[in-house]
């Protein structure tokens, strides 16, 4: 996936102000991340739907058709899962100013 951003601006902010994507979206990957993390579960699939993720910090006009693949946890040392690792498939479907006119899902 090709993103308009830096690296710098992927690692000095959150994938929420770099990204808007469907709150329905962010809801499904939170609830799968709490089961992985809070349940012990291992990986899973995502069961969030395919949808239109936008890049709208610093004027990025670029718009993906995202399908989310899988959620994993990642460990620290003693065992304990303290975050998430996920996969996904993306495309690019639009670039450019017109990115505002994109419906969401």
């Amino acid at each position: 996936m090709c993103v308009s951003y830096s690296l710098l601006d992927l690692i000095c902010n959150e994938w929420f102000v770099l990204y808007e994507r469907p709150q329905q979206v962010i809801d499904a990957m939170i609830k799968c991340s709490e089961n992985v993390i809070k349940h012990g579960q291992g990986t899973l699939p995502f069961t969030a739907p395919d949808h239109i993720v936008k890049e709208h910090y610093l004027n990025a006009k670029k718009a993906f058709k995202v399908k989310l693949k899988y959620i994993c946890p990642l460990e620290d040392r003693s065992g304990k899962s303290v975050a998430v690792l996920t996969t996904l498939r993306a495309e690019v479907i639009s670039e450019g100013t017109d990115v505002s006119k994109i419906h969401m899902i």
